[in-house]
């Protein structure tokens, strides 16, 4: 009974070492105004908004992270994740939506994030937060195809067991949003 235990309190060691909120203590703090992000350093006064966007099955447990060292620093936000996967936070929107596949949340939440980019300014930090999932969560749809034609293919590649970097590829290429498009 005791390797039991013990292998289960190693598993479990090892789950919480890789959450958000320990990692994000770990790399990240704010002294006064300036904002220490593992070797870089931003110094808040001079920013006039703070935002904050992401995709990913953690992108809301990290916004949740990021709220508790920035807290009212935050002037919004948004981020994209896997049904089932929200975060208690106060200033950054949580859209859930399809994973592996996209449905009409994935691209809500995506127009979403785009509106948010759409309107910071020269002296706007932008704080960017992809965890897995994100490759399939954040889509804006190409002119000419439609959400059942996305679907569809992804439904197919999975079904015929393409490789993660396959699918990711044609997600790409398929995608106004991924590939540096975002930026």
């Amino acid at each position: 009974m005791k390797l039991k235990e013990d292998a289960l309190f190693i598993i479990k060691s090892a789950i919480d070492s890789v959450k958000p909120e320990q990692l994000f203590r770990d790399q990240i703090r704010l002294n006064d105004n300036i904002l220490h992000i593992r070797n870089k350093e931003f110094n808040l006064t001079e920013f006039k908004s703070i935002y904050i966007i992401g995709a990913g099955k953690a992108s809301a447990f990290m916004a949740e992270s990021l709220e508790k060292i920035l807290g009212d620093r935050i002037s919004g936000g948004v981020v994209v994740v896997k049904y089932g996967h929200g975060a208690h936070t106060r200033k950054v929107r949580v859209f859930e939506g399809g994973h592996p596949i996209i449905d009409e949340n994935s691209v809500k939440g995506t127009k979403n994030i785009l509106e948010t980019v759409n309107r910071v300014g020269e002296n706007d930090l932008v704080i960017c937060l992809l965890s897995g999932g994100g490759s399939a969560l954040l889509e804006k749809l190409p002119p000419n195809i439609t959400l059942n034609d996305l679907q569809e293919t992804f439904r197919l590649l999975l079904e015929c067991g393409a490789a993660i970097e396959e699918i990711n590829m044609v997600r790409k290429h398929l995608s106004e949003v991924k590939g540096g498009q975002l930026a």
